[in-house]
C-alpha cells in the first residue's frame, strides 16, 4: 500500500537528490525515513515545518526561515520568540560547525524589520496559565478530593495567581467550577449529596467531549447503531475542523439522514453534536471501516496521509478510554470489534 501512495514517489525522487521534506501530514514511515537520513547527514536540504524542531535532536549547519508568519490552525500570525529560537537553535552541529547560521527571509510588504528585531532579541513573552477546567476535571476533583482540598487546588493554579495580581474581582475559575458543578448535577453526573453517580464515574475516565461520549454509551442509543456508525459518530465527535480540510459528500446524504434519525432519540446529542463534522466523517470512516485500501481514502479528502492516520489513531484512543470507563462487558466487546475494523494497515503501524 505504501508504494501506491503518491507522496512515496515524490519523496523517493527528492531523497535521491539529497533533499527531503517533513511535516505533520506525512505518514509515520515517511517521517522515520527522513529523520534517519537527515541524522546521518545524507540530506543536504530539508524543507520542514516547526514540528521537526520539537523533541527531535536534529541540528543543521544553517536554518532558513522563509517568513515570520505561521498558520496556527485558525489565523496567520507572527511567530513568537520561543518559536523562533526553537528553530534557530538547531543551527550549528556540535563537533562539526564552529558557527551556526540563521537566515530570515523578510517580506517588506508584510513585515516590519522591527518585528525581526523583537522576535530575535530574546525578549520573553508573558507567561499565561494553561489550566483548563473541563467537566472531566470537575468530576475528577470530586472523585479524589473533599471540598476544602478542591478549594485549595482551584486557588493554586497559575491562572488564579495572575488574576489575583491584576484584579480583586471574583475569580472566573471558581464561577466556572460552580457552573459546571450545577450542570453536572442537572445531567445526573453528580448526586444531590455531591457524590459521583454511575454516569459521573464513567465520564471522569473520558478526556475529550466527555458528555457527548457518555450520553452516547450510557444509554441504549449505541445499540441502534452499526459498528461503522459507531466509528463514524466517534470520529464526528473528536474531529476538529482546520482550514482547507475538504471531504467528499458523494452518495452519503441518505446514510447521513438515517444516522441523524437514530441519534434524534437523545436531545443532548442531537443538540451538541457538530452535524457538519459528522457528515465529513461518513465517507472517510465508512470506506476504511468497510475494508478499502488506504489510497482510496486520499480521493475522499484533501487532508494529508499522516493527518488521516492521526484521526483514526484518535478514534482508537477514544475507544480505549470508553472500554476503560465502562463495566459493561458487552460494550467492551462491541468496541473491540469496532476497533479492529480501523486498526489495520498503515493505521496500525506505530514507530
Amino acid at each position: 500500500t505504501i508504494n501506491r501512495i503518491d507522496t512515496t514517489n515524490k519523496l523517493r525522487k527528492v531523497l535521491l537528490k539529497g533533499i527531503g521534506f517533513h511535516h505533520a501530514g506525512l505518514i509515520p514511515q515517511h517521517k522515520a525515513v527522513v529523520e534517519e537520513l537527515f541524522s546521518q547527514g545524507l540530506l543536504k536540504v530539508l524543507f520542514t515545518t516547526e514540528t521537526f524542531s520539537v523533541g527531535i535532536n536534529m541540528p543543521a549547519k544553517m536554518v532558513i526561515f522563509n517568513g515570520l508568519r505561521k498558520f496556527d490552525g485558525r489565523n496567520f500570525r507572527l511567530i513568537n520568540s520561543r518559536e523562533y529560537f526553537q528553530l534557530a537553535g538547531r543551527a550549528g552541529r556540535r563537533g562539526i560547525d564552529d558557527v551556526g547560521y540563521v537566515v530570515v527571509i523578510i517580506d517588506r510588504e508584510k513585515n516590519d524589520i522591527n518585528d525581526l528585531v523583537r522576535i530575535s532579541s530574546g525578549v520573553s513573552e508573558p507567561i499565561h496559565g494553561q489550566f483548563k477546567l473541563s467537566y472531566n476535571t470537575v468530576l475528577n476533583l470530586i472523585a479524589n478530593h473533599d471540598e476544602d482540598e478542591i478549594e485549595k487546588i482551584l486557588k493554586s493554579n497559575f491562572e488564579y495567581y495572575l488574576r489575583r495580581k491584576k484584579s480583586t474581582q471574583q475569580l472566573r475559575i471558581k464561577i466556572s467550577y460552580n457552573h459546571k458543578y450545577r450542570y453536572l448535577q442537572k445531567m445526573l453526573y453528580i448526586s444531590t449529596n455531591g457524590e459521583l453517580t454511575e454516569k459521573g464515574q464513567f465520564a471522569r475516565h473520558i478526556y475529550f467531549q466527555e458528555l457527548l461520549i457518555s450520553e452516547l454509551f450510557l444509554s441504549d442509543l449505541y445499540k441502534k447503531l452499526s459498528d461503522i456508525e459507531i466509528l463514524q459518530v466517534i470520529a464526528g465527535i473528536i474531529y476538529e475542523q482546520r482550514k482547507n480540510d475538504h471531504f467528499s459528500f458523494h452518495d452519503i446524504q441518505h446514510k447521513y439522514n438515517e444516522l441523524l434519525r437514530k441519534l434524534q432519540s437523545n436531545p443532548f446529542i442531537i443538540k451538541n453534536l457538530n452535524k457538519l463534522s459528522l457528515k465529513r466523517m461518513l465517507a472517510l470512516v465508512g470506506t476504511w471501516g468497510e475494508g478499502s485500501d488506504f489510497e482510496v481514502l486520499l480521493s475522499l479528502t484533501m487532508i494529508g496521509e499522516g493527518d488521516i492516520i492521526r484521526l483514526f489513531r484518535r478514534v482508537i484512543d477514544m475507544i480505549g478510554q470508553i472500554r476503560n470507563a465502562t463495566r459493561n462487558y458487552d460494550l467492551k466487546e462491541r468496541l473491540l470489534r469496532c476497533q479492529k475494523k480501523i486498526d489495520r494497515g498503515l493505521v496500525a503501524v506505530e514507530l
